[in-house]
């Protein structure tokens, strides 16, 4: 159970990290064929895992509304994911 919680509270820690991280691009960084599934992913899997055992609030709100199981990212390591999303417009 220890293990769980130390997993839980890593996970939180970097989805606390990656909101904070955001750019704008006028072009996607990545080509869609470069994309994954975060379901795809190991790391992915545990992360929307620890996103179902968040408490729906006003300050996790903003970590759920873009992570879903077909949220493209860019996988650069065992953990850690690029989320790329595109506007309207059909920017990154």
């Amino acid at each position: 159970m220890n293990n769980f919680n130390t997993s839980f509270l890593l996970v939180l820690f970097t989805l606390v990290l990656l909101t904070s991280c955001s750019y704008e691009f006028a072009e996607p960084p990545f080509q869609r064929s470069e994309l994954i599934e975060i379901s795809k992913t190991e790391f992915g899997k545990e992360l929307l895992s620890a996103l179902d055992n968040l408490p729906d609030s006003d300050e996790t709100r903003d970590f759920k509304e873009g992570l879903t199981e077909d949220a493209l990212v860019y996988d650069i390591s065992d953990n850690f994911l690029i989320l790329q999303e595109e506007n309207d417009e059909g920017s990154g």
